[in-house]
């Protein structure tokens, strides 16, 4: 960003600042100019995060939902293949190793089943996932409280009610589900049910990833790396090759999202196949898609988890959905 010069003699009356105004009507600019400095140093601590997040319109019809018997097959031993290759890259440890494996197991993929066609209304959806920049927005116009991690404060990024300049535009963590739901709403929408979710992710068609059926790249996405801090997570949008059908990024692996329906394990069972719109009560709410500590064969866009509703962790973020404009 261009800093303006202050100079003492008169300056155009109306000086703009990223939506904001500083009305100068004086000829006398001495009072002015530390003003105008504070407003410069605010803009410049989150602008670099600031950007457009258009809406992205998911046209009605239907689409394939679910993984067939062959996917879930196919993907426990993909699992296996990875946890056995690259445990030690990621964690380094035995224990790591046993979890690892505890995934791949094809029962961990039953709540995915069975595949079948379902229809949506046409709706949006936003293209990237919210920034921290963005959230900063919300927690300073509703003083809600920042985002934090409830287990370990190593997994805290924001420093207080600020956020650091290296994270000002990657996603959101640590936010709950209600964190979630309020942010959508302060912003004129609402959360998108996981139906809405997965067929903005793989497109009508049914692609196992956002961008097709090959496996995963670092090219691609944000997925298997360990903790290290800021530098975790990527920029929203940094992964041209990732996008879905419908051109929206981070669908796979940064972070997983929210979306606004319970969970239940057997819900594709009994699901309409009309807009679904979730199980009518729950324990946990679903979250979709992967974050970047998973392997590639759980951040396909079938992958579906369930999480207590009032977690703050530090792989969950935001996306936002609304009814499409008539």
């Amino acid at each position: 960003m261009k800093r303006a010069t202050l100079r003492k003699f008169d300056i155009p009356n109306i000086i703009s600042l990223h939506g904001r105004c500083l009305v100068v009507m004086s000829h006398n600019m001495k009072p002015f100019v530390f003003l105008f400095a504070l407003l410069l140093l605010s803009a410049s601590s989150v602008g670099a995060g600031l950007f457009h997040n258009p809406w992205v319109l998911i046209p009605s019809g239907e689409f394939v939902m679910g993984s067939s018997a062959e996917d879930i097959a196919s993907g426990a031993v993909l699992c296996e293949t990875v946890c056995t290759a690259k445990t030690g890259d990621l964690m380094g440890d035995v224990e790591a190793l046993r979890l690892c494996r505890g995934q791949c197991k094809p029962a961990m993929y039953g709540n995915e089943t069975p595949v079948k066609q379902v229809f949506l209304d046409a709706y949006e959806i936003s293209q990237f996932l919210v920034t921290n920049a963005e959230y900063l927005r919300f927690v300073r116009a509703t003083s809600r409280p920042a985002p934090r991690n409830e287990s370990r404060a190593t997994y805290t990024l924001w420093k207080g009610d600020t956020v650091p300049d290296a994270i000002v535009s990657h996603p959101v963590i640590n936010v709950s589900w209600y964190d979630a739901r309020a942010y959508c709403r302060w912003a004129g929408a609402r959360l998108p049910t996981e139906a809405e979710w997965e067929k903005a992710a793989r497109g009508p068609d049914g692609l196992r990833y956002p961008w097709g059926n090959e496996l995963p790249t670092t090219s691609h996405a944000n997925f298997g790396r360990p903790w290290s801090g800021a530098g975790t997570l990527t920029p929203v949008g940094h992964f041209e090759k990732g996008k879905s059908p419908y051109g929206i990024y981070d669908m796979a692996g940064n972070v997983w999202q929210w979306t606004n329906d319970w969970y239940a394990e057997h819900y594709y069972d009994a699901s309409p196949t009309k807009n679904p719109m979730g199980p009518k009560r729950g324990r946990n709410k679903t979250v979709r898609g992967g974050s970047w500590i998973n392997i590639p064969a759980v951040i396909h866009s079938a992958s579906r988890v369930g999480y207590d509703p009032l977690n703050r962790i530090y792989d969950i973020g935001i996306r936002c959905a609304k009814d499409a404009e008539e």
